[in-house]
């Protein structure tokens, strides 16, 4: 979505008469980022719990409806089980359907105001490259779509994640820190402390997500060649920079969890995968140990 958002906005494609698909596209990356926020609750883990609590503590900050909205999430003063339930409701029923809901309305603007230009050549040229949406550009969405979720099964099946402890209010000798792509924020709280925090976690995004909002109706120049468009490049840049750096050094400065030597110690049965996990709890709160012993084949 970044990487789609940066060539949007490289080549002036938010101008008239396409400010609604990018303010639909804006709506779309912050979709794909309450993905990212209700998820790694599920789990239920050291991990997932810290992280939401972190997490639900920098939109406590938020004027006004920040304390509503925490109180909203967690179901109550602390994290618990009402949490889980409203992330998990959240992450597998409202989230996708709106998901579904403005990529549709995404893809319908887009094909009424027709691809950003300007484009080079006669009309006649242009016209004689022009190609149906369906199937030529069906295919090629598809094949990238395989791609990454092939990918995706890749990465889940040679590095799998580690449940932690389960979920407590008692952290211990762990060290709460969010998902890699929340880093950046994690990090700017460290850099505006006290009560400058809410610099860091609330007017600092709300600037840069407002700046994009009214991207499209501050710059009204004509759409240019992407080269000649210095300042959008200049931005892009400086964005990704800033971003890369507060996250290196986010990782540079928490603790590791998983040292040779370190606090935690990862027990034998937390590298087992979820769904035996759950099936040995079955065996054993069912009593199946009477007729039967795990890791035997037979009665």
């Amino acid at each position: 979505v970044f990487a789609h958002m940066s060539q949007v906005f490289l080549w002036g494609a938010y101008k008239k008469p396409r400010e609604m698909i990018w303010l639909v596209g804006l709506a779309l990356f912050g979709i794909v980022m309450g993905f990212g926020f209700t998820g790694y609750l599920l789990p239920w883990d050291q991990r997932a719990y810290w992280a939401t609590t972190v997490g639900v503590e920098i939109m406590d900050k938020t004027p006004i409806v920040g304390d509503f909205m925490a109180r909203f999430l967690k179901g109550g003063p602390t994290p618990g089980q009402m949490t889980l339930s409203r992330f998990f409701v959240i992450h597998v029923m409202i989230l996708p359907a709106a998901l579904m809901g403005l990529a549709g309305l995404h893809l319908f603007l887009f094909r009424a105001a027709g691809p950003a230009g300007p484009f080079r050549g006669t009309l006649e040229e242009i016209n004689a490259k022009t190609d149906y949406f369906f199937p030529r550009q069906i295919w090629k969405d598809m094949v990238a779509m395989a791609a990454v979720f092939l990918t995706i099964c890749a990465l889940a099946r040679w590095e799998p994640v580690v449940l932690l402890e389960e979920a407590t209010p008692d952290p211990g000798d762990y060290h709460p820190e969010p998902e890699w792509y929340f880093l950046f924020l994690f990090q700017m709280l460290k850099v505006f402390e006290g009560k400058l925090e809410v610099v860091g976690a609330i007017i600092l995004p709300g600037i840069a997500v407002g700046s994009l909002l009214l991207m499209p109706f501050i710059d009204r120049a004509k759409a240019i060649q992407v080269r000649q468009r210095t300042t959008a490049i200049g931005v892009v840049v400086l964005a990704a920079l800033g971003w890369a750096g507060l996250t290196a050094r986010a990782v540079a400065t928490t603790p590791q969890q998983f040292e040779e030597d370190g606090a935690i110690e990862v027990a034998s049965w937390q590298r087992i995968p979820a769904a035996q996990l759950a099936g040995i709890g079955v065996f054993r709160q069912s009593n199946c140990a009477m007729c039967h012993a795990l890791g035997r084949s037979g009665p």
